[in-house]
Order: C-alpha cells, then sequence, then structure tokens
C-alpha cells in the first residue's frame, strides 16, 4: 500500500498549499520551467492522497504543458489515473512514459499505485517491452 505523502502536514489545506506553491501557479520565467517540471514530477502522484483529486487532472495537464516529454512526469501522471480508477489514461501516459525512455522495470513491476492495472494485458504488453 502507498505512504499517504500528505502525513507530514497537518490538514489536506497546508499540503494543497504546500503543492500549489510547486505546479499550481504556471511560472512565467523559463528559467523557472526545469525546475516546475521537476516539481511537478514528484508532485501530481500525491493528488489523490491529498483529497483534489477532482482537481488532478486538470493540474496533470498543467504539468504536461511544462514538459510534456518528461518521462517521470508521465511514469507519475499514469500512477495518479491508475489511482483514480482511470485505467485507459493511466496505460497512455505509462506507453508514453516508457516511449520517452523510462525504463525502471522493476519499479513498474512493483510500484503500488499501478496494482490496478497489473491484470490488464496492455500493462503486461508494456512491462514485457521494457
Amino acid at each position: 500500500m502507498a505512504t499517504d505523502p500528505t502525513a507530514r502536514f497537518t490538514s489536506t489545506a497546508l499540503f494543497a498549499q504546500a503543492l500549489g506553491s510547486e505546479i499550481l501557479a504556471t511560472p512565467t520565467d523559463t528559467a523557472t520551467l526545469p525546475q516546475a517540471a521537476v516539481s511537478a514530477a514528484k508532485s501530481v502522484a500525491v493528488l489523490p492522497f491529498a483529497n483534489m483529486s477532482a482537481d488532478a487532472a486538470d493540474y496533470a495537464r498543467r504539468a504536461l504543458a511544462i514538459n510534456p516529454d518528461d518521462p517521470l512526469l508521465l511514469y507519475n501522471i499514469s500512477c495518479m489515473y491508475a489511482m483514480l480508477g482511470n485505467p485507459d489514461e493511466a496505460l497512455s501516459c505509462l506507453e508514453k512514459a516508457v516511449d520517452k525512455g523510462y525504463g525502471q522495470k522493476d519499479w513498474v513491476e512493483h510500484d503500488s499505485d499501478l496494482d490496478s492495472l497489473r491484470q490488464l494485458p496492455r500493462f503486461q504488453t508494456i512491462v514485457a517491452a521494457m
């Protein structure tokens, strides 16, 4: 089972505030875009834990607007969609992540965020191709 990344915060509101400082505001200074993409990649998959599921897809789109080819970001968005019960989007993002260079097969095989996908033939094909 995934560990709740919000546990160090005393409330979901504080977590959302901290997350907001990372990815909710799209930077206008291009020098900050790489750091924003890194922050987004680290942050987007935790939105379901923060009772922010309704906003998760919007934040994922914002993160992808910063860096649509980032394999880690795509992987984390795949995890987010899997946890939200959207296997088609999760598998599409996972395929893109692998196509863009995500190669941590052992992680994919054991990441509990992807448990809902494991028995799907498409998931098994993606993992087999890694």
